[in-house]
């Protein structure tokens, strides 16, 4: 997927599993999927996130009323239990992208957050498909 050779270090042995499991298993299309994507290439108008940050992966969709993709869904992984740092790792990115999800994940787990139409933040342990974050969010991206 990233064109090189990287080092099978064990945080990139958790982002290989996933994608593989994202793209195999619940049908997310590898060309809305990018890896080790800088946050200021992906940041909304008007922000400036520091130069340095990157996010392990993120989902992009496209709708009829825009021609460019849209963040989707931005996924932090870790080779050690999650935590609390954890999610504010991607919560901290998200402050820039605005992606209406946002995940965790290390070999064993998976944290997914969104806010609700109220405001409240929910969560599940699961990656659910492509189809079906689309299908929540889609009265949403226009």
């Amino acid at each position: 997927m990233r064109q090189k050779k990287i080092l099978a270090r064990p945080e990139e042995k958790v982002r290989v599993d996933l994608l593989k499991k994202m793209v195999h298993e619940l049908a997310f299309p590898l060309h809305f999927l990018a890896v080790e994507k800088k946050v200021e290439e992906l940041a909304v108008n008007g922000s400036s996130p520091p130069s340095d940050l990157r996010v392990d992966i993120a989902v992009s969709v496209t709708s009829q009323q825009r021609t460019f993709p849209t963040p989707l869904l931005l996924i932090e992984c870790k080779a050690v239990p999650l935590d609390e740092g954890s999610f504010r790792q991607v919560v901290g990115y998200n402050y820039f992208i605005r992606a209406p999800f946002i995940a965790v994940a290390n070999a064993d787990e998976l944290m997914l957050g969104w806010r609700d139409p109220s405001g409240e933040l929910m969560s599940i342990p699961y990656l659910p498909s492509y189809e079906e974050l689309i299908t929540v969010i889609s009265p949403n991206i226009s």
